[in-house]
């Protein structure tokens, strides 16, 4: 025969409570007491009651509010979306967030603190790393909730948005031949933005255009930022104008024209104009223009029935992005040909832009034109004109070279895509060629 006693309290020798019910609640020991659970035993929790655990929800497929104390499988295999977590929390609040389906470094899930900071800022942070589980924890109102447990431990499986520093830098013109303008260097941008955790960027290195007509095509760090290539230097036969790009490309000699070619615009905040072509109105002594740069404009191409001068490239500009000081899109010098008395060909602009070419029929002297530096944006040198028995080689056009994208920021790698170094204290991504960079 068994006997039930029935109790509302039970209290230890000392008169303290070890077990007191009230209202259906029943609390065990008082603060600051320690309970025991003896080896082997089991606590359970088989229904709601809190501070047993975290309570498992339905999986997530769509944004949700979630609640303190709950846990949330979350599927992104159709798309991202946003997990908001709990309003006014109160510190040692718990979520559990983990990855359903393996998707999360493709569909991001987004975590919006709601009002509070999480890992100590208020913006919302990226979970992107797949199979993730992660247990934020409310901690003050300073840091906010912190992660305090997850699957991947020590893994940038949550993120927050940061600041890059970038350089992108086009493609820059192409040189126009006979005796044309310098191409114009690629559009020159440098600055600043904040990037996504886990979030991809394209990116785009632009080609130099081939000579004549051709400008560089452009470069751009996804939808941040686009720098327009540079444009063409003008030539003749049939006779063409100088084209607008990042920087304008030269204005060239206009053979068989009554007048000589102008230099193109820049493209403002990016490049410069480009110089003008001169022209004596005869065959003896027509010049080309030298292409902008992204620190200068290119210079204007002089001439008289005794000599002629093409024009120089314009200076590029320096950016110390990488560790050292690198100047990039320098404009191309124009082309020159003249058939006696004094002459030079178009010197490039610093930072990669390419020399003119010459021709001086007197003392059959020549000078071979040059394209722009590759990834540095730089134009293309102008050609010289063909005469006689002049042989057709060595002093054609040339192209413009290829544009480069840089990103860099403070601190340990984050992101990550192009060719990676550090300096100073910065990590640096470069990217020669297009490509992708994740933050």
């Amino acid at each position: 025969m068994s006997s039930i006693i029935k109790v509302n309290t039970v209290q230890d020798v000392d008169g303290n409570n070890i077990i007191n019910e009230n209202a259906n609640t029943i609390t065990i020991g008082a603060s600051g007491d320690t309970i025991s659970i003896p080896a082997g035993a089991t606590l359970a929790n088989n229904g709601t009651a809190s501070g047993f655990g975290l309570e498992f929800q339905s999986v997530q497929t769509t944004g949700f509010t979630a609640s303190a104390g709950k846990a949330y499988p979350c599927n992104t295999t159709s798309s991202a979306f946003t997990a908001t977590l709990p309003a006014s929390p109160s510190v040692g609040d718990q979520v559990l967030l983990m990855d359903y389906a393996g998707t999360w470094d493709t569909n991001n899930l987004t975590i919006n603190p709601n009002g509070s900071n999480i890992l100590g800022q208020s913006a919302n942070a990226i979970a992107s790393k797949d199979r993730e589980a992660i247990t934020v924890t409310f901690i003050d109102a300073t840091q906010g909730w912190l992660p305090s447990s997850g699957y991947q431990e020590g893994t940038a499986g949550l993120g927050l948005p940061y600041t890059i520093n970038y350089l992108v830098i086009a493609g820059g013109g192409g040189g126009g031949d006979r005796n044309g303008g310098g191409g114009g260097a690629g559009g020159f941008i440098s600055a600043s933005s904040t990037v996504s955790a886990g979030t991809a960027y394209t990116v785009t290195v632009g080609a130099g255009g081939a000579k004549n007509d051709n400008d560089g095509t452009v470069s751009s760090l996804g939808s941040i930022v686009s720098a327009t290539g540079g444009g063409a230097g003008s030539h003749d036969q049939p006779a063409s104008a100088a084209n607008t790009g990042g920087s304008g490309g030269g204005g060239g000699g206009g053979e068989g024209s009554s007048a000589a070619t102008n230099g193109a615009a820049g493209t403002p905040g990016q490049g410069n104009a480009g110089g003008n072509g001169s022209n004596t109105n005869s065959y003896a002594n027509r010049v080309g223009g030298g292409g902008g740069g992204a620190g200068a404009v290119g210079a204007a191409a002089t001439s008289n029935n005794s000599s002629g001068v093409a024009g120089a490239g314009g200076a590029g500009s320096a950016s110390s992005i990488s560790g050292s000081s690198v100047t990039y899109a320098g404009g191309g010098g124009g082309g020159c040909q003249v058939d006696s008395g004094t002459a030079s060909g178009g010197a490039g602009g610093s930072g990669g832009g390419g020399t003119g070419a010459l021709y001086q029929n007197g003392p059959n002297t020549i000078q071979n034109s040059t394209a722009g530096g590759a990834n540095t944006g730089g134009g293309g040198g102008g050609g010289a004109r063909q005469i006689g028995s002049q042989p057709s080689s060595g002093y054609t056009a040339q192209s413009g070279g290829s544009g480069v994208v840089i990103i860099s920021y403070s601190g340990a790698q984050r992101g990550t895509g192009g060719s990676v170094t550090s300096s100073g204290g910065n990590t640096i991504h470069t990217f020669t060629s297009s490509g992708t960079y994740t933050g």
